[in-house]
């Protein structure tokens, strides 16, 4: 995906208000979706302070929860998302560790070579 279109769409999807109305919202369709396709996924809404809807569903492993953490953690500090974020460095050449970011901490959406190349 295109950092412009990724920057687009961050700047159209604000929302004029976000509570725990909005998140129960958002996090009930994502489940409803996710059970009509048997996804055994994770979700999590949160603010910077807390969490506002959190759902595992069947198939869905501890590790599904750490991943949205690390997710989280990126996109709290940097004040983007985690894919804009990652596409960032990606363009750059540069990783996770280049901005002092820890890998286990830390999560950002990357392509599949460049994982790959991260992890040898």
């Amino acid at each position: 995906m295109e950092l412009d279109r990724l920057i687009k769409q961050e700047e159209a999807l604000v929302f004029d208000r976000f509570d725990e109305d909005t998140a129960w919202a958002i996090g009930s369709k994502l489940v409803g979706v996710a059970q009509a396709q048997n996804a055994p996924v994770a979700i999590n809404i949160r603010t910077p302070d807390r969490t506002l809807f959190h759902a595992s569903l069947p198939g869905a492993k501890p590790a599904n929860d750490g991943w949205a953490r690390r997710k989280s953690n990126v996109t709290l500090r940097e004040h983007e998302s985690s894919m804009r974020f990652g596409v960032t460095l990606q363009t750059k050449g540069k990783t996770l560790a280049d901005h002092g970011l820890d890998f286990a901490l830390s999560l950002i959406h990357i392509s599949e070579p460049t994982r790959q190349a991260e992890i040898s």
